[in-house]
């Protein structure tokens, strides 16, 4: 019983950890798709806050740009490879 309890204890730790590094990762993702949909000319990043929508494997990320000031939701859809973006465009 006590066995059993200390290996819950542990998975469960290990569970946390994977899950907060890989969050880390998915934020620096986010943050490079709106960086390039700000450069492309896009959309102005600025007017919108940014939030994780989906994502595909790891090299295709969406992200929902929801407008400050009201108005319509914009999806953008990056491409990464090796923590560079390699396309972006917006959703229709």
């Amino acid at each position: 019983m006590n066995k059993n309890i200390f290996l819950s204890v542990i998975f469960g730790a290990v569970g946390v950890f994977s899950t907060s590094a890989g969050a880390t990762n998915w934020s620096e993702q986010v943050d490079l798709c709106a960086a390039a949909v700000d450069a492309e000319g896009l959309a102005n990043v600025s007017d919108y806050r940014v939030k994780f929508s989906s994502a595909t494997g790891s090299r295709r990320l969406e992200i929902k740009l929801i407008p400050n000031a009201g108005g319509d939701t914009l999806i953008a859809e990056c491409r990464i490879r090796r923590s560079e973006v390699t396309s972006v465009a917006l959703k229709a």
